[in-house]
């Protein structure tokens, strides 16, 4: 089983709706300005480095639900779900802890070389994706990447301290990645993994690129978990090509299932809020047929989940995947914005 938490959606800019967030990045126990911090919002193309008195501004942010991220090398990912509200302006003050040296990672420096390239070579095809995008999909940066294989689970664990760059020519986009976490069995092909990557549109390429960029993208989008969720949260999912059916894994596996009715399924607003309530029970078998033909399956291990206007779905690790939502990795990522 695949899962993965990812910000995804495309959502239109307002500049009348626009907000500001802003503030400073302190070292958690001196309280000392710490510069180059990264600050952003995950699966958006909004952020900064800090300037040298840790101060940052993300201006331009459209309204809805966002995870602001805070990174540094040897110091704790600090993490955050904001509601921004049209015309907010936003001012946050961050501490950061010193990263610890857990023991794992001590053994993962002493990999030798040799088994370090076969862990990564599995861990580009795991991370990046099969698709076709992955073959013009590339990681910039391997070096920064710890990896291990535990002796007992046998899992592929990836970690990193740094930012992950990856350059996405198939799609136009270069990402920088704070990889919370990755644990993979390479050898049943599932696993789960969560990241929070940063978009930066490729620039200075002849219009005939930027055309077949923007046809990429609308491959990618149509049919993906994205655009489930977002024609979910709509009441568009017959129009958008999605038909939605509700059961046992097996027996939806094995062409048993019915369609889902109101009493089995549930997207009811959350009071105080511009959040909806999404749940139910056991799997959902989603087949799209608006264009190219996916079937994949997915089920809620939280019980339930949260999603904001654009489709936004929290907390981290609510779902599971299968089937063809399973294939859509690092190569498949779109931004909000």
């Amino acid at each position: 089983m695949f899962i993965l938490l990812v910000l995804f959606c495309c959502a239109g800019r307002l500049a009348a709706q626009q907000a500001r967030i802003a503030g400073r990045v302190l070292e958690g126990e001196h309280g000392t300005p710490l510069a180059n911090a990264n600050v952003f919002l995950a699966n958006t193309s909004f952020g900064m480095g800090t300037r040298t008195d840790g101060s940052f501004r993300v201006t331009g942010v459209p309204p809805g639900v966002y995870t602001l991220v805070v990174s540094l090398v040897g110091y704790q990912v600090r993490t955050i779900q904001l509601h921004v509200a049209r015309a907010d302006s936003l001012q946050l003050t961050f501490y950061l802890e010193p990263r610890s040296l857990q023991i794992e990672e001590i053994q993962t420096v002493a990999v030798a070389p040799v088994e370090w390239r076969k862990l990564l070579k599995l861990f580009v095809r795991e991370f990046i994706g099969q698709t076709p995008n992955a073959d013009d999909t590339h990681l910039l940066n391997p070096e920064v990447i710890n990896l291990r294989r535990d002796s007992i689970s046998r899992l592929l664990i990836a970690s990193s301290d740094s930012i992950i760059r990856v350059e996405n020519n198939a799609l136009g986009y270069r990402l920088f990645i704070v990889l919370a976490k990755f644990e993979w069995n390479t050898d049943e092909g599932g696993g789960q993994y969560l990241v929070y990557p940063r978009f930066e549109p490729l620039e200075g390429v002849e219009r005939g690129i930027k055309e077949e960029w923007d046809k990429n993208r609308r491959r990618s989008y149509n049919g993906s978990l994205a655009h489930f969720l977002m024609s979910l949260v709509g009441g568009t999912l017959e129009q958008e090509g999605f038909t939605v059916h509700i059961g046992n894994l097996t027996a939806l596996m094995n062409g048993l299932y019915h369609p889902l009715t109101a009493n089995e399924f549930s997207l009811s607003p959350l009071g105080g809020s511009a959040l909806r309530r999404f749940s139910f029970e056991g799997w959902l078998r989603v087949e799209y047929r608006g264009g190219r033909r996916r079937t994949s399956y997915i089920t809620l291990n939280k019980g339930v989940a949260f999603l904001d206007h654009r489709g936004y779905l929290a907390p981290p690790f609510c779902f599971e995947t299968l089937g063809d939502w399973e294939e859509d990795r690092v190569a498949e990522m779109l931004p909000l914005d």
